[in-house]
């Protein structure tokens, strides 16, 4: 957007005009297709959690402090705990799960730690164990109705993506046939399969957490949706997973759906960063007749309904993966607004947003249209065929031509992005700068030409390019005309804790955790 001379009185005049940009976060286009899902206020908080994250349980606030590294004697606290009690962990303790144990939280109850607060890193919960086989029966941690778990780190038995372990499968938090789960401001890593395991579960709400190393070469999830699911995530940070988010059904189940929005996606993946199956190769996995032709199968679904909102990927570290991968049709729609994607990926030509159908056996896979107006791009082969690709038949038109049960709309491909950031101690020589705020895209890195304030009182940061507002970073420039006070290093107390935190925009590859 060129912004044009206009004569008056000016707000603020600067030497440095530039081409500017803002994205305009979903809810505010007027022809956008999806409402976002707002589960929580995300003013001013870091993305991942942690340093500058609120509100975080104290102690104090609690209904049972926990003080021992006692597996049993938690366990025993927890499971003895009231529907609505809060069960709070002292920051300073590693509370390690015997193999195959599982810490149960009943209905109601709230599992907390003090992670963000004054640099503490919440207390750890982990295990060594690897069970053996498909079944989970030994999930680090099982929640039931209405649970909550915050300020916590869960640690998994192997960050690697090694296939020695392949066969042993540690999950870390699950619910199962329950409903109404909150996992937020905790780290979560190491679990190899399962970060987070939801099945046919509804009502997750899983937030400004930050999920990595959980990259079993085959089946490494961040978070995986399992038949009927509603999940909501947002305002997290994934590295180093194979999937950050997946879903998958089983035969004779519905389709799972979520919504992934407002995320920060690191460089390092093993595979396509957000996925929803089609069917899978197996029963345990999905559908066993993935491989038939008859597309219009219920169980040839893949999903309910998708949106991924405002999401922010990262240019990947070789080898650069699909930001985007839907293996089959949504039952309802893939809804994919509003993100940021790299250009840069394994094959050129290629798209961060794949759509992929498949049938026949996985060595020489018949490819047909859903319609015969779409064009579709094999690999390699002729004749209909493609041997290579694990059979799958990819259609690469989700760029170029209208695909089958998607929406696409003002995503934002091969563009540098800035992304705001807190000092949430400005006052200390520590720097500890977290990610608040990646709303904005620059076509030009010239970001001095900026000023910031909270000019209308409203507890966010306003940013003013010559004549020009945007109110919170969120709304598109408007002419204003009015004198405001400029604090060029905009300090402002963001969380409340009596000290003046200050904000920068910077380029995310240089915050990166």
């Amino acid at each position: 957007m060129r912004f044009n001379k206009i004569l008056g009185l000016l707000a603020l005049v600067l030497s440095f005009p530039i081409q500017a940009q803002f994205f305009i976060p979903l809810g505010m286009v007027a022809d956008t297709a999806v409402t976002p899902i707002v589960l929580n206020d995300p003013i001013g908080k870091p993305f991942g959690g942690g340093s500058g994250y609120f509100p975080i349980i104290k102690p104090e606030e609690s209904d049972l402090i926990i003080s021992t590294n006692d597996f049993n004697y938690l366990k025993t606290a927890v499971a003895n705990a009231n529907y609505g009690d809060i069960v709070y962990i002292n920051d300073n303790l590693q509370i390690e799960i015997p193999a195959e144990k599982t810490l149960i939280i009943p209905d109601g109850v709230t599992l907390a730690s003090g992670r963000g607060r004054n640099g503490s890193n919440g207390a750890l919960i982990f295990t060594n164990f690897m069970e053996v086989g498909m079944y989970f029966n030994y999930p680090a941690i099982d929640v039931g109705n209405n649970v909550q778990i915050t300020g916590l780190r869960l640690r998994g038995p192997d960050s690697t993506s090694s296939t020695a372990n392949y066969g042993k499968n540690p999950a870390g938090i699950q619910q199962k046939y329950k409903t109404n789960l909150e996992v937020h401001n905790c780290e979560i890593y190491n679990w190899y399969t399962y970060a987070v395991y939801i099945y046919d579960s509804e009502n997750a709400n899983i937030h400004h957490n930050y999920i990595h190393n959980n990259q079993n070469p085959f089946i490494g999830y961040g978070i995986v949706n399992r038949n009927k699911t509603t999940t909501v995530a947002s305002y997290n940070i994934f590295n180093k997973n194979r999937h950050d988010i997946a879903g998958i059904k089983n035969t004779n189940m519905e389709p799972p759906s979520y919504t992934a929005q407002s995320n920060l996606i690191g460089p390092d993946g093993y595979s396509h960063r957000f996925d929803m199956h089609g069917c899978g190769y197996t029963d345990l996995w999905g559908c066993p007749d993935m491989y038939t032709k008859d597309d219009s199968s219920p169980e040839n679904l893949a999903g309910r309904t998708l949106n991924i909102l405002n999401n922010y990927f990262l240019p990947m570290n070789a080898p650069k993966w699909h930001s985007v991968v839907i293996r089959g049709i949504p039952e309802d729609m893939a809804n994919i607004i509003g993100n940021y994607f790299p250009n840069d990926y394994m094959s050129s030509p290629d798209y961060p947003v794949r759509q992929t159908l498949m049938w026949g056996d996985p060595v020489n896979s018949v490819c047909k249209p859903i319609d015969t107006s779409y064009e579709w791009n094999l690999a390699t082969g002729g004749g209909g065929t493609n041997p290579t690709v694990n059979g799958e038949c990819v259609y690469n038109g989700i760029l170029q031509v209208e695909p089958n049960h998607i929406n696409l709309i003002g995503n934002v491909v091969g563009h540098p992005i800035y992304i705001r950031q807190i000092n949430w101690n400005a006052q200390s020589s520590t720097q500890i700068w977290k990610v608040v705020g990646p709303e904005i895209k620059y076509t030009s890195s010239d970001v001095a030409s900026f000023a910031y304030g909270d000019f209308n009182n409203d507890g966010r940061t306003d940013i003013l390019y010559q004549n020009y507002i945007s109110w919170s970073g969120l709304t598109d420039w408007e002419l204003k005309t009015a004198n405001y006070t400029i604090n060029p290093n905009h300090k402002k107390d963001f969380n409340g804790d009596g000290l003046e935190d200050s904000i920068r925009i910077v380029h995310p590859s240089i915050i990166w955790p």
